[in-house]
């Protein structure tokens, strides 16, 4: 009992769940703790059955509305699992992809197709699940004319700086060949970040490693962008109050 109380304090500190914690401390293994965790489940009552049982809904009505819950919790579930895949994401638990996917849109672009046209306000970003993509950036003395910068292949992200900063896009990006990607909103995946503090750290650890990276090998470009684009003391304030 004192064990549990211990691991009761130190999860009331933190956004593990009892059994993570519990493995933390080395007071359970994973074995033990799966077979708490389906346990508990099996213990939980169906809530349509028991709306049934109230009289507050009719079992015709129970048995089509748990068709559309079973639609929707397998499309998330797949999106999940093509998020395991995606190096922004690769260290997070199922419970965080999970949560994820619920906040997670899924394109299609055919080829040559236009994603991001520079100069557009940044309020997504991009996860590539197959596919690959184009960077490049307009001339600005001949918009007609494209200068190649990169290409994204499948499992990277683009567009994820857009998390820290209330700027336009920087440059373009376009379908090589059929591409399938998870778009997320800007301001939804805030709310992600300061829900699930435990998972954002390692999400923006990568930002911030992958931003610092760019800053190194494309230092010209960014001295440009700055001109064209900066971004003054009061918006970063404006981006901190967000997360708070």
């Amino acid at each position: 009992m004192r064990q549990v109380f211990q691991v009761l304090t130190l999860q009331a500190d933190s956004d593990f769940t009892f059994e993570e914690m519990a493995i933390k401390k080395n007071f359970m293994s994973q074995e033990d703790a799966n077979r708490v965790r389906y346990y508990i489940e099996d213990q939980k009552p169906f809530i349509g059955n028991t709306l049934v049982m109230l009289g507050k809904i009719s079992e015709e009505v129970m048995r089509t509305e748990l068709k559309i819950y079973e639609r929707v919790i397998e499309k998330h579930q797949q999106i999940a699992e093509m998020l395991k895949h995606v190096v922004l994401f690769k260290y997070l638990n199922e419970s965080a992809l999970e949560s994820l996917a619920y906040i997670a849109e899924i394109e299609e672009y055919a080829p040559d197709t236009r994603i991001v046209i520079e100069g557009e306000a940044a309020d997504c970003f991009y996860c590539v699940v197959s596919g690959a993509l184009r960077v490049t950036k307009t001339n600005p003395e001949k918009n007609d004319e494209e200068a190649y910068l990169s290409t994204i292949d499948k499992n990277d992200v683009f567009g994820e700086s857009c998390v820290f900063e209330s700027g336009k896009r920087t440059a373009n990006v376009t379908a090589e060949v059929t591409s399938l990607l998870i778009r997320f909103d800007k301001n939804a995946f805030i709310e992600f970040v300061k829900n699930h503090p435990k998972a954002s750290l390692t999400i923006l650890i990568f930002i911030i490693q992958k931003l610092m990276s760019r800053l190194e090998n494309t230092g010209r470009e960014l001295a440009f962008v700055k001109r064209q684009y900066n971004t003054s003391t009061h918006d970063a304030h404006e981006l901190i109050k967000e997360f708070l």
